[in-house]
Formats: C-alpha cells, structure tokens, sequence
C-alpha cells in the first residue's frame, strides 16, 4: 500500500474515531440532563412550555445540525426565568462546539501550567518556585536543580505553599495546600516522580474578597470571546469556597454568584445543586451591595491577554485579587469550560455574539481537525 493510499484511510479513520466520540458526547450530555430534570425536586413541578420549545427546536435545527434535544432550554429557563432559543446545549457545546472553536491539538501545549510563562507575564502570576518535569526540578527562570536543593530548600519553607499538576486539575483535582516542609516530604513519594507539577507561593487575598470564606482563594471566573478584531467578555461569575475547603470549586462544595459588567455581584449565590443562598451559609456574609474590588482592571487583564491567544475563540480565566487590589491569574481554560453557571446567571451563553460565533462554527466546522 502507498504513502497516499495510506494516508487517505489514516484520515478517514481519525474522522470516523472523532465522529464516535462526537456522538457518545452528545449522548452522554442527553442522558445527564434528563436525570436533573427528572430527579431534582425543583424541575417536577415545572410544566414545560411547548411553544417556546418549539422555537428552540428551530433554532438549534437551523444552527446546529439536526439537534432536537431542548431539555436544556427547559433547564435554564426554569432556573433563571430567560426564555431565550440561543442557550447552547452542553451535549452540543463539549463534544462539537467547543473543538471547533478552540481547535483542541493546540489546547493541549497551551494548558501545560509549566508553560504559562510563556504566554503570561510572570509579574500577574503568583510566584513560582519549582517546575517540576518527572522529577526534574526547575527554578521560576527554568534553571534546572538538583532534586535534594530543592528538596531541602523546601523542608525550611514553613509558609503554605500550592502545588498543581501540570495538567488536568481542573475541579481542584490533586491540588495540594501546604506546608513547604509537607510537600516537600510528599514529592519524595513514587507518585510524584512520574508527572509534571507547578509549585507556587500560596497568594495573599484581597481582604474584601477574604470577607466571605477566608479559607479559600475566592475567584472570578470570566469568559472571554474573539469577535472579529475585537475581545468581548461574554460573562462572569465569583467563586467562593465553603466547609473550610482551601479551594473555591463548585465540586468541593462551593458557591457561585454572577457578577455584573460594573462589578457589583447578585443578591445571591447557588451552588452546584442550585440551591440559592442570600447569604454565605458558612460567614453568614450578605452578596447583596457586594462590589468586586478593581474589577475594571481585571476586565482590562483578560481582554489584553486573549489578545495573545490567537488560535482561540473562547477563554475562560480564573483571575483572584491580591491584597494590593491587582488581579492575579491563576490558570485559563481552553477546553472543558463551565457554561452552565453562565448560562444560568446571564441567559444564553453567547448572548449578543451568537451569531458571529454559530457562523464562525459553520465555516470552520467541517475543515476543523479535531
């Protein structure tokens, strides 16, 4: 067989692999949301109304194959009230939209926290003191050291410290808060000789953002979009931790509330469950007359910093605000990113841009390779 012959069906089974997967996606998606729906005492009572349905179904047969599924629609416009067509299904967004839009091959050596750097200037950064690279040590100007210096460097650090993974920890998964001396008996283990880690100064917050769980790095998430020439931000919300947890994720308890574009937040905050809180259940702190300090300049940081991401459509940033009031990044997501917490606060996830980017998606759709 020759090299073209070869080729040829190398990429006819890559497509058809990726269509499979596409399809479980979807699947995956539509039997998620039906068990919400089905299970959650607040969507029983909640009589679905058919003629707005039926005008989603149009929508997303026009705009997104022949799509049909409108348990989503039904799901977001119960929480928030906004009966809007445009919502974007996860089952659509994750295994179809998203690839096409920020072309997942090159999200991969973007997301390698090792590499921030690279993109983002280490001033906005917390301070990084080793990359780790399967038990090779780095220092922040990627120096390499001898594992003991660093090892025992670390043993006299007293002070918490935050290490990540290098890649995949999103959802806080392996994140470790602690002690320089813990950590740095915990990287002796065989576990940690086997991966990439990015160890870093734990920040200190802003007081103000503190106020609500001080336990925990409380943070704005905020997704921005490429629309033309132009960065818009298409939505945000504030992340707060709860139970005494180090980490602000909704998966570890924590709660959520949106943030408006003048960065006041809203008079209430859910959790992953959607439950609603006036107050934080653990400070008893009201959200109601909250303002986001400097969120001005954080807007400003997001948008200049997409700038430099030129493959990507859509970013979604995880900014925190030091004690001093300047924004600090903490990571970005090209790929997986949270939209039903958007969707829930702001009402469709693309809102105005919808139809720049459901166009963008058409033309790229097909010669996108995934």
């Amino acid at each position: 067989m020759n090299v073209k012959v070869r080729q040829y069906f190398k990429i006819k089974y890559k497509k058809l692999f990726q269509y499979q997967r596409q399809l479980f996606g979807v699947w995956r998606h539509k039997r998620l949301i039906k068990k919400v729906i089905t299970n959650d005492p607040k969507f029983k009572t909640k009589i679905k109304d058919k003629a707005y349905l039926t005008s989603a179904q149009h929508f997303l047969k026009q705009n997104l194959f022949s799509f049909q599924n409108t348990d989503w629609h039904h799901y977001y416009s119960c929480l928030n009230g906004i009966q809007s067509p445009e919502y974007i299904p996860d089952g659509l967004f994750f295994p179809k939209i998203e690839p096409v839009l920020n072309p997942y091959p090159f999200s991969f050596a973007y997301s390698d926290k090792v590499a921030y750097d690279v993109f983002i200037p280490a001033n906005n950064s917390p301070k990084t003191i080793f990359k780790i690279l399967w038990d090779s040590y780095y220092d922040d100007e990627n120096n390499l050291i001898e594992k003991e210096q660093a090892l025992s460097y670390l043993k006299k650090i007293k002070n918490e410290l935050v290490l990540k993974p290098a890649i995949n920890s999103g959802g806080g998964l392996n994140i470790v808060i602690d002690s320089g001396t813990n950590i740095a008996n915990l990287l002796l283990s065989k576990k940690y000789s086997s991966e990439s880690y990015i160890l870093q100064e734990k920040i200190k917050q802003h007081p103000e953002m503190a106020k609500f769980h001080p336990s925990s790095l409380n943070t704005c998430k905020i997704m921005t979009a490429r629309i033309q020439s132009e960065i818009v931000i298409l939505g945000a919300f504030m992340r707060m931790g709860r139970f005494n947890a180090k980490i602000d994720n909704g998966k570890k308890g924590g709660l959520a509330c949106q943030i408006f574009s003048n960065g006041s937040i809203s008079e209430f905050a859910l959790d992953t469950f959607n439950n609603r809180f006036d107050h934080h259940p653990d400070t008893g702190l009201a959200f109601h007359g909250f303002k986001v300090p400097n969120y001005e300049k954080i807007k400003e940081f997001c948008i200049s910093q997409h700038k430099r991401f030129m493959r990507f459509s859509l970013i979604s940033w995880d900014i925190g605000i030091r004690d001093d009031g300047n924004p600090v990044f903490i990571e970005y997501n090209l790929k997986r990113q949270a939209i039903d917490w958007l969707q829930v606060f702001n009402g469709p996830l693309f809102g105005e841009n919808s139809r720049f980017l459901l166009k963008k998606y058409a033309e790229e759709k097909d010669i996108c390779s995934l």
